[in-house]
């Protein structure tokens, strides 16, 4: 996923800072996938600042990771070590029948979790349990129990960081020791303590599967050990090393990264002899309580929490690549329900409206850099609270001055504003692109205006009592029919897409305020905030197949709703969540809810199959993970 920046606020805790600046790591090193544009509506209460991109990659959804080496990139080279301890495994069973594995940031209560942390080889999850001095496993497919580990014997003392090196788990303990197991089976190998190895306060972990490096924020050094044996290889420390709370440890078999939090800098180390490569240290750096790490087999990455940005470097040369900072972006988002911003991509591109800085920035959809940020008065921007995309055109609903802005997707070049009476934009609330035609609601006038896609010349402006528009809040189009919200109706309306005609008004299955619409072609999804369901309808006949409000679903002021043909997907403003349904049968499959996850009042979503996107009006920021 891209990484677009941005921790807002006060900083968190540091179990959730640093989940967040591992996601965002995450976020650098992999490639998205297309994106379909975004259904959604709504926006929240807050003044915003930033943004974050996070996603989960393949290995499987995360519980607050702190340690970017456990990163699909950072893959271990492994060897075979001998176990010398005793099984002493402690089991706790549950169900097989999950109803999915949880997603990073979700905590599932009674499997012994406690201030988590977490490591995975792919098959199985481990979180160490920071508070409860104990190592939950749990199957990466299903979610499913495999062991609770936890005793004496284990010498749990706090523990603050977890790998896995292919064939054995290491737990390094804040209370100064370093716990060895099989990971396979959750044996003890051993328990690694003593005044010889230096460990005080260990907080960060990594291994090439020949050594094990610890970074000790208590004194400054970096504890290295033989992999196969335990014994102490070397404590690096010293003034030369620039070591300054060591607050994260990263390698690549060759090289050894330390982030030193409050040194603002980053330490390399030679892994073959321990001996000082260079400390990177200069203000064009851009380091500012650098608290994470990630490497993904060219580049190191450092997330750097203070100053909310991210700084690639080279790491054959330690050379500079560039710090993401996100001011450079424009990103300056709206705070009102009408001027409520939105994303949309083509699959190369991915383009912001910034409402309350009357822009679009558009970036790199497969790295996240910045292309451009498009803005002045020739664009007709102001307020573009909307953006549509069909792979050809950029479309912006500009809600200030009633009118849409036709970009060029390939350059981002304006192609032509489009305004006067005759579209009979009034108050817009909402646009969408099936490529042939683009369709655009004004509540103002209570009406739905056809563009055509490859022109942008006006084919009709849909109103009148028969169309039953009244205060149109939001739309879609499968291609063969679109869908209206209305939202004073509770209603929803339905028009033919080749000619605009009036096909129906769907009533009397929308219990409050229908807010946000989306359709597979199959199933059309309506999410009513003012009574927290979901309502189904059959696209072919506008039948009511279900409404979905059992509180178990986490359905709180559902804002926004998107599906990909097989996941339905709906953010929960007031709940900071995302809950994903079985389209073909409308079964929940989870509630996506920890704080790791960025949601803060989350007010549009979109996914591609692959991957969900959602924009958090309340951190000014974006969150995308994996959708399987």
């Amino acid at each position: 996923m891209n990484i677009l920046e941005q921790l807002p606020g006060p900083r968190p805790m540091r179990s959730d800072h640093r989940a967040a600046l591992r996601w965002e790591l995450e976020a650098i090193a992999t490639n998205p996938s297309r994106r379909r544009r975004w259904q959604r509506r709504g926006s929240g209460p807050w003044v915003h600042r930033a943004i974050v991109v996070a996603v989960a990659a393949v290995i499987l959804a995360v519980f607050f990771v702190p340690l970017p080496h456990i990163s699909l990139f950072n893959r271990l080279i492994t060897t075979t070590k001998p176990s010398t301890g005793t099984s002493v495994p402690t089991t706790t069973s549950v169900p097989t029948t999950v109803p999915s594995r949880p997603p990073r940031g979700v905590k599932v209560l009674g499997w012994g979790f406690s201030s988590p942390i977490a490591a995975s080889d792919g098959t199985n999850l481990w979180v160490a349990n920071g508070g409860g001095n104990s190592v939950t496993e749990l199957r990466a497919s299903t979610g499913a129990l495999v062991r609770v580990l936890s005793g004496s014997s284990y010498g749990f003392n706090g523990p603050a960081a977890v790998i896995i090196d292919g064939t054995h788990l290491w737990v390094a303990s804040s209370g100064g020791s370093l716990t060895e197991l099989l990971a396979s089976t959750g044996a003890l190998v051993r328990v690694v303590q003593g005044p010889s190895y230096a460990f005080k306060g260990p907080d960060a972990i990594t291994s090439d599967g020949t050594n094990v490096w610890v970074a000790n924020i208590g004194d400054n050094s970096v504890t290295e050990l033989v992999a196969s044996t335990g014994a102490l290889a070397r404590v690096i420390e010293g003034s030369s090393y620039g070591f300054s709370r060591p607050s994260a440890v990263i390698t690549d078999g060759t090289q050894l990264w330390v982030a030193n939090s409050n040194g603002n800098s980053v330490t390399e180390v030679r892994v073959s002899t321990g001996a000082l490569v260079r400390v990177l240290s200069s203000s064009s750096y851009g380091f500012n309580d650098p608290s994470e790490l990630s490497f993904d087999g060219s580049h190191v990455w450092v997330a750097n929490s203070y100053s909310n940005s991210v700084t690639e470097l080279q790491a054959s040369t330690g050379a500079l690549v560039r710090v993401i900072n996100g001011s450079s972006y424009g990103f300056n988002f709206p705070s009102d329900i009408i001027g409520a911003n939105t994303v949309a991509s083509d699959g190369t591109h991915v383009w912001f409206a910034n409402s309350n800085a009357n822009s679009v920035t558009e970036l790199q959809a497969s790295t996240g850099a910045l292309i451009r940020v498009i803005a002045g008065p020739g664009y007709g921007f102001n307020a573009p609270q909307d953006i549509a995309s069909d792979g050809t055109h950029i479309w912006v609903a500009n809600s200030g001055s009633n009118s849409v802005t036709e970009l060029q997707a390939s350059t981002g070049a304006l192609v032509r504003v489009l305004s006067g009476s005759s579209y009979g934009f009034n108050g817009l609330s909402e646009i969408s692109s099936d490529r042939t035609h683009v369709w655009v609601a004004s509540f103002g006038t209570n009406s739905v205006t056809e563009l055509q896609a490859s022109t942008g010349a006006l084919v009709r402006v849909i109103k009148g009592s028969r169309a039953g528009f009244n205060e149109p809040q939001a739309l879609t189009s499968d291609g063969t029919h679109v869908w209206v919200v209305n939202l004073h109706l509770n209603s929803v309306t339905e028009l033919l897409t080749a000619t605009g005609a009036f096909v129906r008004v769907i009533s009397n299955a929308f219990n409050g305020s229908p807010i946000a619409i989306a359709s597979d072609g199959t199933h059309v999804w309506v999410a009513n905030y003012g009574s927290n369901s979901v309502t189904e309808l059959l696209a072919s006949t506008g039948a009511v197949v279900r409404v979905i409000s059992n509180p178990s679903y986490g359905l709180n002021q559902p804002d926004a709703i998107a599906s990909d043909g097989t996941h339905v997907w709906v953010a929960n403003s007031n709940g900071n969540s995302v809950t994903e349904l079985r389209a073909s049968t409308g079964a929940l499959v989870r509630v996506i809810n920890g704080t790791s996850d960025g949601f803060n009042n989350p007010e549009a979503i979109a996914s591609d199959g692959t991957n969900v996107w959602v924009a958090n009006y309340g951190s000014n920021s974006v969150t995308e993970f994996s959708a399987v």
